[in-house]
């Protein structure tokens, strides 16, 4: 699986880079117009591991729609103010769902 973010390496001697702090972004400007970006490596790490985190969710398979079933307990669950019982055997759960 290939991320959406790629990298390219060159030698610090190529370039002058102001010293990068973590949980900062430095934007490089020209001509008014974003050029560049500089983030300390711990920042780039996360940015890296995020892009790979969103890659992955987008190959999942999509949840199946809710069954009727499904669709009365996550209604029963998400009322405001109802108790949440335990529910152990099937007769009360049907006995609730019936309700909602």
């Amino acid at each position: 699986m290939e991320a959406s973010l790629h990298t390219i390496e060159i030698q610090s001697g190529s370039v002058r880079v102001p010293e990068p702090v973590a949980g900062t972004a430095t934007v490089v400007r020209r001509y008014k117009q974003p050029q560049a970006v500089i983030l300390h490596p711990r920042d780039f790490e996360r940015l890296s591991q995020d892009a790979r985190l969103v890659d992955e969710i987008g190959l999942s398979e999509p949840f199946p729609p809710f069954t009727p079933l499904a669709r009365k307990v996550h209604l029963l669950l998400e009322t405001p103010g109802a108790e949440a019982p335990l529910l152990e055997d099937g007769e009360m759960l049907e006995a609730l769902l019936a309700q909602a």
